[in-house]
């Protein structure tokens, strides 16, 4: 399965969160803004990086 971490903001410290997730998830590609068509699952730090729907997304919300 191929999943793609989508990143909001950099320098924020949902940073760190998404890092994270793509250092502990294998084979998981790491993206700034931009949502990855090719990706099983497409994970958005925080939810206002989600634009359009892909094959399965999810977004990540925290009061942060």
């Amino acid at each position: 399965m191929k999943i793609n971490i989508v990143l909001h903001e950099k320098n924020w410290c949902l940073e760190n969160i998404a890092r994270h997730f793509h250092k502990n998830i294998e084979g998981s590609t790491f993206s700034f803004m931009e949502a990855d068509d090719a990706a099983d699952a497409n994970i958005y730090i925080n939810y206002h990086g989600f634009k359009r729907k892909t094959k399965f997304d999810v977004c990540y919300f925290t009061p942060v």
